[in-house]
């Protein structure tokens, strides 16, 4: 008998079971090596990925912060929406002064004038009676307050007064009167809170 003879079969089995575990051991090695280095490189796209929707993110809300900002009281918009209004009202109130420079030149009368970005309290009195209380918004009052004469359209915004009237604001530094007599017209401040109209007319 020679020494292959000899060899046991269940020895022939455990070393061909072996040579098969060895092969199938380094095949599972190299295909979790490949594996790992595929997860690594889906785990960098994605961090990649994440990271390009984290710096938009960031950019819209920096947008949206910025429009906030814009359209907040005293931001661009509102700078712009006041700016608009006001060269508006500037052309309202121009045509205004004309109408005033034009009415019966031979009457005295005058108009209130409001500046500033907030309306003034107008009371007109006369000996302790109320003939006018108004909140005038910035800008050439619709009142026409007549002293002599008749107006060419007498209407709701016309009122007669005398020279013992008195005009009161709760702003005097945002109030002008648009006074016209002997046929000119001037624009004065008010002094103070509390304004008699003969002082108009000396």
């Amino acid at each position: 008998m020679n020494d292959e003879e000899n060899t046991p079969l269940i020895y022939k089995i455990v070393v061909i079971l072996v040579i098969v575990a060895a092969i199938f051991a380094t095949f599972m090695s190299i295909l979790d090596f490949a594996l790992v280095r595929s997860d690594s490189a889906e785990i960098s796209n994605l961090n990649k990925t994440m990271g390009s929707i984290s710096g938009r993110l960031n950019g819209i809300d920096s947008d949206i912060s910025t429009l906030k900002q814009s359209i907040s009281p005293g931001g661009v918009v509102d700078e712009y929406i006041n700016s608009y209004n006001f060269l508006s009202n500037g052309n309202i109130d121009l045509e205004k002064i004309l109408t005033f420079s034009s009415v019966n030149p031979n009457s005295d009368y005058f108009g209130i004038y409001i500046t500033g970005k907030k309306g003034v309290w107008i009371n007109v009195t006369k000996g302790g009676q109320l003939l006018l209380q108004a909140d005038m918004r910035p800008g050439l009052s619709d009142y026409v307050f007549f002293l002599s004469g008749t107006p060419t359209v007498k209407t709701t915004y016309t009122i007669s007064l005398d020279r013992s009237c008195v005009v009161t604001s709760n702003d005097a530094s945002d109030t002008y009167f648009l006074v016209s007599k002997n046929g000119s017209s001037e624009l004065l401040r008010m002094k103070n809170q509390f304004q008699p109209v003969s002082e108009f007319y000396k």
